[in-house]
């Protein structure tokens, strides 16, 4: 059956029954739907007017009568019954805006993948012993202490040598020769240090010989049009034919398109990327290797391994050197990854002398904590509404986002990426939104839209009720500006509670399992995206952070991206990454006997 997608003009032949949602992966088009197609979230709406099945339960929960009408349905319940034609409501959004940086910290240049060149002569090959013994001796003078070969250099070693007798280039981690190059090219060494994170991939292209930063580069973790979270791809992984290897093309993809954008740009080779460093959190690393992570949906969810893992690229398919290895950091447990190892390795948590916390907010929240000797963390299912998800206006922070939401006197002011038309509200601009709300007098200690008329009357205006319930008119539409109608919903208020529920409660678990209180820390690293673009004032005043009086607080940015280059730039920084994963003691908040509680009271708006 053909179906064509309208106004991109792709068509795509599939099999009947096969849901709309399907077919637009297939055919390479991206529709919205953050939880993977299992019907929770209601929002890859298409147009489409026959050729599909009859309206679903679902569709019906989720969509209005008006939008029924007008043959609106939800991509992942409207199944090909004949050939159709689907209409986009949306395009896919503008700009991306992917955070990159995070904070510095210098190394001891000392990657862990050298280079050497062996000034092999014809008169060398005529001692009476074996060609791997003269190419060791020759590694031994290079402080290369005990090196060991596999076998696939043995068979290589002829035919690289050749006749010219021109010396080789062997290319080592450690003391284990991974392969050999004609000539000499020790001065030809690149390496990639990559952050996988649940919604965005960064990679850093590195110069091994000098130790500079060539490129960087980032896109989309592609893996993101079958579910915002790892909940939602989990499920996918196993519940659907081929998920798991789905998914893990899926993220090696975007890995090599950021390989290729970023050679491109810099004028070299990918076959001269040797070594790579990989941070991520449990399920990315998982997927990312082709492990299954079936052991991570269930009690007591541990990883199939928590170890450092050095892997062959060919048993991943990065378009880079076939001798190159892939270095994926070790993990914490199953739900503290080796991005959390690398946040506390670039903030130097675990150096303090004093308490000190990091903090990732995201889709999975995690917080790590330190009186100056133990080292604790946790994670918090905080759920995707700081993404952007499950929000009705939500959005990642792309160009046509409110990203800042400011209240005064005389009103709501926004402040939009880009300078664009609005088209949507991202977590950083629904976390001031609901700041500005609360300063207003239009939202409740318990998070309820008010009813109170005593609100300025411009704010309350903006309060209307829609198919019964409340929601806030944070940004009119504008149709000559192409600006939407932006809205805060009483679920969008809910979904943010939660939210800052799970943080809430993480932090404080974790401040009385170590028996310190909040005036006790004296400084708050916020990593991630979230946590850079985050105004600390907003978090503290709708309860999502601590007043922490005594604290500095300091945004370190894609701090995870910042531990896995120094990985890949220092031996030291890598030994020093493997201590901190075993240092770090896992707090699982389940199991904490007053966690609900902890829950319920971090739901609640501060005065």
């Amino acid at each position: 059956m053909k179906v064509i997608f309208k106004p991109l003009k792709q068509e795509v032949e599939v099999e009947p029954g096969t849901s709309l949602l399907d077919a637009a992966l297939k055919a390479g088009v991206n529709i919205a739907s953050d939880c993977g197609g299992m019907g929770k979230c209601g929002k890859c709406k298409v147009a489409v007017q026959k050729g599909v099945s009859p309206l679903s339960p679902l569709e019906r929960e989720y969509l209005t009568p008006e939008e029924i009408r007008q043959n609106i349905r939800l991509a992942c319940q409207a199944a090909v019954k004949s050939p159709a034609v689907v209409s986009l409501l949306a395009l896919p959004s503008g700009k991306e805006h992917i955070l990159e940086e995070g904070v510095h910290r210098s190394v001891s240049f000392q990657p862990p993948i050298k280079k050497y060149f062996l000034d092999i002569r014809p008169n060398d090959l005529k001692k009476d012993q074996p060609l791997d013994e003269i190419v060791k001796d020759f590694l031994l003078q290079q402080g290369v202490k005990n090196p060991v070969m596999a076998f696939s250099c043995l068979r290589t070693l002829p035919s690289v040598l050749g006749r010219d007798f021109r010396g080789i280039t062997a290319l080592v981690k450690d003391r284990e020769v991974l392969g050999f190059e004609a000539g000499d090219a020790s001065m030809v060494n690149f390496g990639l240090a990559v952050d996988i994170g649940t919604t965005t991939v960064v990679g850093y292209l590195f110069d091994l010989c000098q130790g500079t930063l060539v490129r960087v580069g980032s896109a989309l973790n592609s893996q993101s049009v079958l579910g915002s979270d790892v909940v939602s791809r989990i499920e996918y992984a196993l519940n659907t034919p081929d998920g798991l290897n789905r998914l893990q093309n899926m993220v090696v993809d975007t890995i090599n398109h950021i390989i290729e954008n970023i050679c491109s740009a810099a004028s070299i080779s990918s076959d001269n990327i040797y070594g790579v460093v990989t941070v991520g959190n449990t399920s990315m690393h998982h997927l990312f290797l082709g492990i299954s992570p079936q052991l991570l949906s269930r009690s007591p969810y541990n990883p199939v391994t928590g170890s450092a893992l050095w892997v062959s690229t060919n048993d991943l398919g990065l378009r880079i050197s076939p001798m190159a290895k892939v270095l994926c950091l070790p993990l914490v447990s199953g739900f503290i990854g080796s991005d959390t190892v690398g946040v506390v390795l670039a903030t130097g948590l675990h150096r303090s002398r004093v308490p000190k916390m990091a903090i990732d907010i995201g889709t999975n929240g995690e917080i790590v904590l330190t009186d100056g000797k133990t080292m604790l963390a946790c994670s918090c299912a905080a759920g995707p509404a700081f993404e952007g998800a499950q929000i009705q206006c939500g959005m990642r922070g792309v160009s046509g986002a409110i990203d800042r939401v400011e209240f005064s006197g005389d009103g709501f002011r926004c402040h939009v990426i880009d300078e664009a038309p609005a088209e949507g509200i991202c977590g950083s601009g629904l976390v001031d939104a609901v700041s500005a709300m609360r300063m207003a007098g239009l939202v409740s200690k318990d998070g309820r839209l008010s009813s109170n008329e005593a609100v300025s009357q411009t704010s309350y205006s903006r309060l209307l009720t829609q198919e019964k319930y409340k929601q806030f008119v944070l940004s009119a539409e504008d149709r000559d500006s192409g600006a939407k109608e932006v809205v805060i919903t009483q679920k969008d208020i809910r979904e943010l509670q939660l939210a800052k529920g799970a943080m809430m409660a993480g932090i404080r678990i974790l401040l009385d399992t170590m028996g310190l209180k909040e005036k006790d820390v004296r400084e708050v690293y916020l990593a991630g995206a979230f946590g850079n673009y985050l105004r600390a004032e907003s978090a503290k005043a709708i309860g999502l952070l601590p007043v922490f009086e005594n604290a500095r607080i300091t945004q370190v940015g894609n701090a995870a991206g910042t531990g896995a280059k120094m990985v890949l730039l220092s031996t030291r920084a890598l030994n020093e990454a493997l201590r901190i994963a075993r240092r770090i003691k896992y707090v699982e908040l389940a199991k904490v006997p007053d966690f609900q509680q902890q829950f319920m009271k971090g739901m609640f708006l501060p005065s």
